[in-house]
């Protein structure tokens, strides 16, 4: 997934989390403000979505968000503690 430039990578950590380091091509969406922000971006339902935060448990929210609008390709990855990937600033 990560490397797939098909797939949108979302970042749900907050704006000074992402800035201490993220994965690169990530975008940033704090979770927070995630409904109204990434309706925003208006994407198609089938656009491929991978979400992370820094332990699993904000970007799991944001799953389920994306799950009930209709997105069928949103996956949830682990948190950003458990990453090998070389974070970006």
């Amino acid at each position: 997934m990560i490397g797939d430039d098909t797939v949108l990578i979302v970042d749900v950590r907050t704006a000074e989390e992402y800035a201490q380091g993220h994965l690169e091509g990530a975008i940033n969406i704090p979770v927070d403000k995630f409904q109204t922000s990434f309706d925003d971006l208006d994407l198609s339902k089938d656009q491929p979505l991978a979400l992370y935060c820094r332990t699993g448990n904000r970007s799991s929210l944001a799953y389920l968000v994306l799950e009930n609008q209709g997105y069928d390709k949103v996956y949830h990855a682990p948190g950003v503690s458990q990453y090998d990937y070389p974070l970006v600033k």
